[in-house]
């Protein structure tokens, strides 16, 4: 037996998901100046992940303002999503899946 997915209606759901990464940056004023200034130097094609992010210019306060940035980044058009996840290196993620990233 194989599962099918019900039909949903995204729409609240993304609503909810953009308050919340936007509550989550606006705490984090000057950590989300670096990240931003850290997405606007890769080179166009480099692969990266939140992991880099965080070893580039560290943890913020609020952890959840790192998915924030990296959406952030590619709304900005200044990376775009691979089809690729990898493990996370860092123990305190317990081995959690990273998407990967590209530069444009």
């Amino acid at each position: 037996m194989s599962y099918v997915q019900p039909a949903l209606d995204l729409t609240q759901g993304e609503a909810l998901r953009d308050e919340g990464m936007a509550r989550a940056l606006d705490a984090q004023t000057e950590w989300r100046q670096w990240a931003y200034g850290w997405g606007a130097m890769l080179k166009e094609g480099q692969e990266v992940t939140s992991t880099d992010l965080i070893e580039a210019i560290g943890m913020p306060p609020k952890p959840n303002a790192v998915g924030a940035v990296m959406r952030a980044l590619a709304v900005q058009g200044l990376i775009e999503p691979t089809e690729r996840y990898v493990k996370s290196p860092r123990p305190s993620c317990h081995a959690a899946v990273v998407r990967v990233w590209r530069s444009t």
